[in-house]
């Protein structure tokens, strides 16, 4: 697996934690974990990002490819989706 792969599993997981830490505290006044979670997701995203613009030739992606991996990020399982298509330019190269 590439540190890209691994980046983006890492990265979307640790997005959709955070999300799910931000919603139970704000909808059951939860313990408030996003100062745990927050930092961890910050570097995860800031590996993401590097990971994107660092391994993008080994994918053979262009401009528009990388601009979706960023963008994918910021969406909830996005950076899933971007696995999921690395996954599949692997093995059809």
């Amino acid at each position: 697996m590439s540190f890209l792969r691994i980046t983006a599993l890492i990265e979307g997981s640790s997005y959709n934690v955070l999300l799910l830490t931000v919603a139970s505290y704000r909808m059951f006044d939860g313990p408030d974990a996003t100062a745990i979670v927050g930092p961890i997701h910050g570097i995860a995203f800031l590996a993401y990002v590097a990971a994107v613009m660092i391994e993008h030739d080994r994918y053979g992606w262009g401009v528009g490819d990388r601009m979706v991996a960023l963008v994918a990020s910021v969406i909830p399982f996005g950076s899933f989706y971007v696995q999921r298509k690395m996954a599949h330019t692997a093995t059809a190269a």
